[in-house]
């Protein structure tokens, strides 16, 4: 008898993660909502279900499917319906949380399995944490978000509240062993910023919703059981973050830009705001580094990233409830920042991760704490892996840390004593580890998020594709392609792409076709590269140790050139009309400014007073267009040669803009209901829009728009793969 016959017979309740098979009618759920699977995908699911963790060969799921007797091509039938269960869970073959493929021998189910469950909601045993016995939740989803309300509570369980609420957040000694990693959550989109309660029976974290459309904070039971939304604002929440005690949860809500501080209890009620910080980040939700909240282990303060003044770099600060009052901590070199705190469960040391803010990470520092001050200057604990995100170990004796995904994806362990770093976990692109106080595990978010370029000609170019779409894809990949600039004559594309296993310089043809490698740097990062107008050689930001320098190479490979090589930062080359001058974005006086150097080498002379960071040549090679540091909104114009500095756009920031023939076209990827191209006419000096993205599409935060230079066509930045969900690893201390 097949399986599609056997389900009436089968357990009547399994749970994994947030899915619920029902045995014996075949129905699957994630949460409450019913979803559409075909049979054949049900009958492979319940196959993998009766065997968790164990190989289920091709050739069973075939007798199981269509019996040893019927003659099918199985093999494109079995694919297919296991292509579509993964498309139900959510699941990917290249990093798989549920099914994983064992090539040419068949399938493995590797995520827990409750069991056979009665739909009953055990009897809690004396041994339970409260905190585990009095959340109980009912999830429903509408509108295109979940939403969540409270079961009734019984009365006894209300009178023991007072009393024994949060006694289940106490030490758990019998913590299981470690084991591989757990789905918490799989819903679509972004799950960001997780944060595991101190006893570790939950999960807080921000998620955009089924929409796309806001960040708000959840919390989620550990075994998938119960949720609840925390926040509902129209501002973006993010950065949740526990008390000790487990009864109250600190957040990041960005108003206008800005990040606000507030607190709301864990089980909800009225928020409190708490303070204002400075302005938030540009990539948070795109898995760029964050400034970081977290509590003292004594419950009466904060310690945050934020802002030490006007320019980009931060510090380490801490905030008392009993008076309001804020006092810096830590005091980092001149253009460095420090960002990410957290402070030992001991309360001796402060970790956090110190950083050039222009870089996509930093290192691990760790600053002695006595009685709320800090002691001495601080240790560096790593040296060159990029760190965005940490925490500490249940003892206090080490820091977990991430690292950036295109240096050394992986979760790894570091002694503060020092030592050579631990590997712990590898071959996934982990994110913002979070460990339980109690010792019961490790939380922490696996992101799959691939930016690939795009062209969208404008409604007159012959550009169109015969197919009629709007926009359509030149250069992907599964690793990330980005800063890219089309040659002078237009029939080659340079970019930058990830998927060497380092950021590097690629070359194409026009159409995105034979794509060369060109540099094998193997530095930290490169990008903004610029062709000379011969298009025989090209410029580009690097940062190989400290801040980032100008180099060359030559536009058909050969050897990499260094222009400048100081500790400042110096970014976005821009060549001129005679390729003798490289204007460049430079802070070495301390205010982001424009200089240029000799194409040959030598020193720089400055070409702005007032403020300037990214520039573009003219086409006719008099003047320099030029955006500020962002949020400052606007395109700037200065004579080549240096001299009066006009604003002339009141639109526009940086890697948003480029210039052509006729005029400057401006990317706005905030307007509704979809991106806007708009040009400002040399001629009549006005502000036009001229081509409309699809609504719906995710853009990055940085278009890097590319024009052609008859303004006929353009590039831009798109994510075309952009998922995080929150993981965890049981029995991690």
């Amino acid at each position: 008898m097949t399986a599609m016959h056997e389900k009436e017979n089968g357990p009547p309740l399994i749970r994994f993660g947030p899915f619920t098979l029902d045995g014996r009618s075949g129905e699957l759920r994630n949460g409450p909502t019913r979803l559409k699977v075909p049979d054949q995908s049900i009958a492979v699911l319940q196959a993998l279900l009766e065997r968790p963790g164990e190989l289920v060969t091709r050739e069973e799921l075939r007798d199981r499917l269509w019996g040893p007797d019927t003659f099918v091509d199985f093999e494109a039938g079995l694919n297919a319906a296991v292509r579509r269960l993964r498309e139900a869970l959510n699941d990917s073959a290249d990093t798989p949380r549920y099914v994983e493929t064992l090539p040419r021998r068949g399938y493995r189910f590797v995520a827990r399995v409750e069991g056979t469950l009665t739909g009953t909601a055990p009897a809690p045993s004396e041994s339970a944490p409260v905190e585990a016995q009095v959340w109980a939740f009912n999830e429903t989803v509408g509108a295109g978000r979940v939403r969540v309300r409270h079961v009734v509570l019984a009365t006894l369980a209300l009178a023991v509240i007072g009393a024994a609420l949060w006694g289940g957040l106490r030490r758990n000694d019998a913590a299981p062993a470690a084991a591989r990693p757990l789905p918490i959550t799989s819903f679509p989109g972004l799950e960001l910023d997780p944060a595991i309660s101190p006893a570790g029976n939950f999960v807080a974290f921000a998620w955009e919703g089924e929409g796309g459309d806001n960040f708000d904070i959840y919390v989620r039971s550990i075994d998938g059981g119960s949720q609840l939304r925390l926040t509902d604002d129209a501002a973006a929440d993010h950065e949740p973050a526990w008390s000790p005690d487990g009864q109250r949860i600190a957040f990041v809500r960005v108003l206008n830009g800005r990040r606000v501080i507030f607190s709301k209890p864990a089980l909800g009620g009225p928020e409190q705001r708490l303070f204002e910080a400075g302005p938030e980040t540009g990539g948070w939700s795109f898995g760029h580094w964050t400034y970081g909240l977290s509590w003292m282990p004594d419950g009466k303060h904060l310690v945050f990233g934020d802002r030490s003044g006007s320019g980009p770099t931060s510090a380490i600060y801490l905030y008392s409830f009993e008076d309001g009052q804020r006092r810096r901590l830590t005091r980092p070199p001149t253009n460095l920042s420090d960002i990410r705190p957290v402070v030992s469960p001991d309360g001796h040391y402060l970790a956090f991760v110190r950083m050039n803010p222009y870089a996509r990470g930093g290192n691990v520092f760790v600053q002695k704490l006595e009685q709320l001050q800090v002691l001495g200057e601080p240790t560096q604990l790593t040296f060159g892996r990029s760190v965005l995100a940490l925490d500490w170990t249940q003892d206090s004796r080490s820091v977990i840390h991430d690292a950036h995904p295109t240096v050394e994806p992986g979760l790894w362990r570091i002694a503060v004593a020092g030592g050579t770093p631990e590997l712990v976990l590898s071959n996934i692109r982990a994110g913002r580890p979070s460990v339980a106080r109690s010792g019961v595990g490790m939380v922490y978010q696996n992101s799959l998020i691939a930016a690939n370029i795009w062209e969208l000609p404008t409604p007159s170019s012959p550009n169109r594709q015969p197919s009629g779409d709007a926009t359509f894809r030149v250069i992907a990949s599964t690793s990330g392609d980005t800063d890219m600039r089309f040659s002078p004559d237009g029939t080659r594309i340079v970019f930058v792409s990830f998927r060497s296993g380092q950021t590097e310089l690629w070359v194409s043809k026009r159409d995105g076709s034979e794509q060369t490698q060109l540099t094998k740097f193997k530095c930290e990062r490169l990008g903004s590269p610029s062709w000379s107008t011969d298009g025989k050689s090209i410029a580009f930001d690097a940062i190989v140790t400290g801040g980032w320098n100008v180099y060359t190479v030559p536009a058909d490979g050969g050897p990499v050139k260094p222009l400048t090589s100081d500790a400042f930062n110096n970014i976005r080359p821009s060549w001129s009309l005679d390729d003798r001058w490289i204007y460049f974005g430079s802070d070495r006086t301390g205010v982001w400014q424009i200089w240029k150097i000799s194409s040959a080498g030598g020193t720089p002379v400055r070409v702005t007073d007032g403020g300037g960071m990214e520039p573009i040549v003219s086409r006719d090679g008099r003047h320099i267009f030029y955006a500020k540091q962002v949020p400052t909104e606007g395109i700037w114009r200065v004579p080549a040669e240096g001299g009066e500095e006009i604003k002339i756009v009141e639109r526009g920031r940086e890697l948003s803009f480029d210039v052509a023939d006729t005029g400057i076209f401006i990317m706005d990827t905030s307007a509704k209901p979809q991106a806007t191209i708009e040009m400002f006419n040399f001629a009549s000096r006005q502000l036009v829009p001229v081509a409309w993205l699809p609504a719906g599409v995710r853009l990055s935060i940085s278009p890097y728009l590319a024009v052609t230079p008859d303004g006929r066509s353009m590039l831009y930045i798109r994510y075309d793969l952009c998922m995080s969900d929150i993981e965890m690893l049981p029995g991690f201390r």
